[in-house]
């Protein structure tokens, strides 16, 4: 079956997210798989689909739907099934089509590349157990290294057009500043720390102790709260994110000061203000090198959206219907 014939309403997936290994559902893992999938499938080595001279197999194509939905298609739909498999081929597709642009453009990928990205999704993990989960999921080691080297081609490409074919100026991040600025506005937030006891008694002795003692350790000591044993750390909050009672307290407070007492139904409460931080805009040389960032990968991820259009009408692409 030819790549056009196959209708299907795809799963929307950042192009971005190609560099991080998201895309590479041959590489990537959704949990634990069961162990039957190291064992052959009838037809395992049927090749299913075909991007030039680049083949998928059956087996590559079940394992990569095992990580997609490890506890197997119990629970799911037929309908729901058949959309999860259209999704996947068109993923396989489009990652093997950024394989052969890598490769057309020079390309490679080297051991010491692909130990080093080892490395870094794996750590140092090795012994029985983790080649035997390696080979549960990739057939063997070699398949696993395969899957490695795929995900750096696409992160290649991508870097590549990023580096050459996208710039982001000043001029341009101001203005996407300008017409979005209540994505740069902060709300005042307060830190403070709180004592919570279980009696007015212990709440009495407990403010005549924090004039001589330190208001961090006492919590630890006496403080009923979750929050006791980080010194009654509240962390840091904005109106709306705690209960009203707690913040018109608190909101009205100065920095360093301890309250009085407040009762609520879990006890009698005492806090400490430790921090104020007044909300406003944010000013646009905090924020050039976010919004920068931002602006290229959106530009990055539609220029990667076009070559992959275009690389779908020049390449050949075949599906096998065995697949679905």
């Amino acid at each position: 079956m030819k790549f056009e014939e196959l209708k299907y309403r795809r799963c929307f997936i950042p192009l971005f997210s190609l560099c991080l290994g998201v895309f590479g559902l041959f590489l990537g893992g959704c949990g634990d798989n069961s162990s039957d999938e190291a064992k052959p499938q009838p037809g395992a080595n049927k090749v299913v689909i075909t991007v030039e001279d680049r083949e998928v197999t059956l087996g590559q194509f079940d394992a990569a739907m095992k990580r997609l939905i490890p506890h197997g298609e119990e629970g799911l739909t037929t309908e729901e099934i058949f959309g999860l498999k259209r999704s996947l081929i068109h993923q396989i597709i489009d990652e093997e089509l950024m394989v052969v642009e890598a490769l057309a453009r020079g390309y490679s990928v080297t051991e010491k590349e692909v130990a080093r990205e080892s490395r870094e999704i794996f750590g140092d993990s090795a012994g029985e157990e983790f080649n035997a989960a390696v080979i549960s999921r990739y057939g063997d080691i070699a398949g696993w290294r395969e899957a490695i080297k795929r995900k750096l081609f696409v992160r290649k490409v991508i870097d590549g057009i990023s580096s050459t074919e996208v710039k982001v100026d000043t001029e341009e991040a101001l203005k996407y500043y300008n017409s979005n600025m209540k994505e740069y506005k902060v709300a005042e937030r307060v830190q403070a720390r709180m004592i919570v006891v279980a009696s007015e008694k212990e709440a009495q002795a407990t403010l005549k102790r924090i004039k001589k003692e330190d208001f961090s350790v006492l919590a630890i000591e006496v403080s009923k709260g979750p929050e006791a044993h980080l010194g009654g750390d509240l962390g840091s909050f904005s109106r709306g994110e705690m209960p009203p009672e707690f913040e018109d307290i608190l909101f009205a407070m100065k920095p360093g000061k301890t309250s009085g007492i407040l009762k609520t139904p879990y006890g009698y409460h005492i806090f400490k203000l430790e921090a104020k931080m007044e909300g406003g805009k944010l000013n646009f040389e905090d924020v050039r090198e976010k919004i920068t960032n931002k602006l290229i990968r959106e530009q990055t991820d539609k220029k990667v959206k076009e070559l992959l259009g275009t690389l779908k009408k020049k390449k050949s692409i075949n599906v096998s219907k065995d697949i679905l």
